[in-house]
């Protein structure tokens, strides 16, 4: 019998059909890499930092706010709704939010297996990692008759499970996100794909530096507002200050943040600041992202 797996957990495979399974890898890391990039035309932009997981099978972890801003800004980046892959608690959370003003479809890690849905979906989002918890490699590790308890205080990239826990943990996490990855732009014409974790095999290629993410606060949403329903072309900021819950004080930092971002300019008139609009037309709901290429919400 001969078995294909492009993402193997050799010692899985072990476990359910024996030690005399024989395993060969036919590519290298380098050869993958190649068919990611040169056959599937895949290209992979991570959205956080290397030790980030974002485990998000629970969804007590999922930071809404943070991914709808980045969501939002890649719809505008990409000029479309982009298709998105994440946990079945995640999505729900994110629907709840609005989701759907930003995205077009939408699936859930579990619900992708075999599934060439996105195949021709060019642009797409994989937000968060899977994780069934420390009984997962506990159990696998049990089957083995290894042990897998996880080392105290390591959490994120570094959670350690021990030598044969860890190479459950990968197979989890990291081969399923690269499952999630490789479902877009399957026709050949490829995609590109922002992939919210870190929870990738180190020999994938990432393309750009990481994003910086600012979330707007309530008081910085409630400032935004009243900008926008000011009937005035210029202000001042007690003019806007009226308008919202929080002081003058607070009112100028927000102000001077979003005048940093280019979203309004300002001009002196004697002692006062006399603000104005720039392109606070292209300011995100949820908040501002600064791409290595590309400056806006």
């Amino acid at each position: 019998m001969i078995a294909l797996d492009g993402t193997p957990t050799v010692e899985q495979w072990r476990l359910l059909l024996g030690e005399t399974l024989q395993w060969s890898q036919i590519m290298s890391n380098e050869e993958k890499q190649s068919y990611l990039s040169n056959v599937l035309n895949l290209d992979i932009i991570q959205t956080v930092e290397p030790t980030v997981a974002k485990p998000y099978s629970g969804g007590g972890g999922v930071t809404v706010r943070q991914d709808l801003t980045l969501i939002e800004a890649i719809s505008n980046r990409e000029q479309c709704k982009p298709a998105l892959i994440t946990s079945q608690k995640a999505l729900q959370k994110y629907k709840r939010e609005g989701l759907s003003k930003f995205v077009g479809e939408s699936a859930y890690y579990g619900g992708i297996k075999g599934s060439n849905r996105f195949a021709k979906t060019r642009v797409g989002i994989v937000a968060g990692s899977p994780h069934y918890g420390d009984s997962h490699m506990e159990m696998w590790s049990a089957l083995a008759g290894k042990s897998a308890s996880r080392e105290d205080d390591s959490r994120g990239m570094d959670a350690d499970y021990g030598p044969f826990g860890n190479k459950i943990l990968h197979g989890m996490r990291e081969q399923e996100v690269l499952q999630a990855v490789m479902r877009f732009g399957r026709d050949g014409e490829g995609a590109t794909v922002y992939v919210h974790t870190a929870a990738l095999p180190n020999w994938v290629k990432r393309s750009e530096p990481i994003p910086d993410v600012k979330k707007w606060s309530s008081g910085m949403r409630e400032i935004i507002e009243a900008i926008q329903n000011h009937t005035e072309e210029t202000w001042v900021g007690h003019d806007i200050a009226d308008e919202v819950s929080i002081s003058y004080q607070q009112v100028m930092v927000n102000l001077r943040s979003l005048e940093d971002l280019g979203y309004i300019v300002s001009e002196k008139s004697g002692k006062t600041k006399i603000w104005s609009t720039k392109s606070l037309d292209s300011v995100g709901d949820f908040g501002h992202v600064q791409f290595s290429s590309f400056s806006g919400s």
